[in-house]
């Protein structure tokens, strides 16, 4: 990443030597190079297009404003504002692991941490986009469209959505190896996992369609059992059907990752005699 931050820097010396030398060929009116004021100006904007989209500072005069550190800035305020509207029951806590490994890459990389940031924002927006649309595909989508798809659904508001926006394209520009201070990595981080915590606090769970009140002894009783559980394997060429007799504690075990792997479960049901 240093190598390509180093390229960057110095890559500005190519349309610089090109415009030098169109520049002596014009006012020495070298015959094999012929070239006219117009040509100069369009070579101008050619090359201060691309490299505006790199601009991090403005000075003019007295006056001097950071365009980065000022997107940084109107997260922090912004996020600081959302936090005080959500309400008292909402839990930071979803992904603690997660946000903990954001953390220690931060002390160790700040532009890692925030293509990690960036990375889990879009994993958990693939989670939720896939509740909502279990019929269809979100590959295809950018993340951006996907947060667009949580607004729409009224996971998240219009603020959060917006936020969201913000973080993300700070993070795409760790991603591309564009200049990053670190306080503004810092204070991205800071508010983007909060961001993160809200939306892992979204995620649309499901209700039961029914309940009835059991006494402590069926309890008891159905958490001793034992279970058949049947999966699926989705394998390419054959797909395979599993059944398994499982505890409680051994069916918790199974299903700890359980989304990480292709396998699901089809049937889960009670061991009778006849198993």
């Amino acid at each position: 990443m240093k190598k390509e931050n180093k390229f960057i820097q110095y890559i500005w010396i190519v349309p610089f030597l090109v415009t030098l030398g169109l520049l002596v060929a014009h006012v020495f009116s070298i015959k094999k190079f012929l070239v006219d004021n117009t040509t100069l100006l369009l070579l101008c904007i050619l090359i201060i297009s691309p490299l505006s989209l790199g601009l991090k500072k403005i000075k003019f005069g007295n006056f001097e404003a950071e365009l980065m550190a000022t997107e940084a800035k109107e997260i922090a305020a912004e996020t600081n504002k959302a936090k005080k509207d959500i309400e008292q029951d909402f839990e930071t806590n979803f992904a603690e692991n997660i946000i903990e490994d954001i953390y220690k890459l931060l002390d160790e990389d700040y532009i890692m941490a925030l293509v990690k940031l960036r990375m889990e924002l879009e994993n958990i927006s693939n989670k939720i986009c896939n509740r909502l649309n279990q019929n269809e595909s979100i590959r295809h989508l950018s993340l951006r469209q996907k947060v667009d798809i949580l607004f729409r659904n009224e996971i998240i508001d219009k603020r959060i959505a917006s936020l969201l926006t913000k973080v993300i394209s700070i993070c795409n520009k760790a991603v591309h190896c564009e200049e990053i201070k670190k306080e503004d990595a810092i204070s991205v981080v800071d508010n983007g996992t909060w961001l993160l915590s809200l939306l892992y606090n979204s995620i649309p769970s499901s209700k039961p369609i029914d309940f009835k009140i059991i006494n402590n002894e069926e309890c008891n009783n159905l958490h001793s059992q034992k279970y058949i559980v049947k999966t699926v394997i989705p394998y390419v060429n054959s797909p395979r059907e599993n059944t398994y007799i499982m505890t409680q504690e051994e069916l918790n075990d199974f299903l700890e990752g359980y989304t990480e792997y292709a396998e699901f479960i089809i049937e889960v049901r009670q061991q009778n005699n006849a198993d």
